[in-house]
């Protein structure tokens, strides 16, 4: 289903996408290709974007996280996810990813 928006509707008006690929406060689902996905789906589409911007989440692999199957590439057991008495997984990581994303998003309200 496609809809047209009016014509003018968002005349004037800039986007900018920040792409947050992470699922660094969950078990891996593939939440971090939800981005990705969306553009592909023609999200964008027909959107005045200004630019876009990628805030590269760290890497699971630097976190010493396990996969599924709780083993690495090389067979090796790897440590579990860090899991807060709240129930957070990934709690230090995940809060310097926020700080992270929240500077590109100050960064693109400055290039307003």
């Amino acid at each position: 289903m496609t809809t047209e928006m009016p014509s003018g509707y968002l005349s004037g008006v800039q986007i900018a996408v920040i792409r947050a690929p992470s699922g660094l406060g969950l078990r891996r689902s593939g939440v971090e290709r939800l981005p990705e996905a969306l553009e592909a789906a023609g999200l964008l589409d027909g959107l005045p974007v200004a630019g876009t911007t990628l805030v590269e989440p760290p890497s699971y692999h630097g976190l010493g996280l396990a996969r599924r199957s709780g083993r690495s590439v090389t067979g090796k057991a790897r440590a579990a996810p860090e899991r807060e008495p709240s129930g957070v997984l990934n709690a230090r990581a995940l809060g310097e990813y926020s700080r992270t994303l929240a500077d590109a998003v100050q960064d693109a309200l400055a290039r307003k």
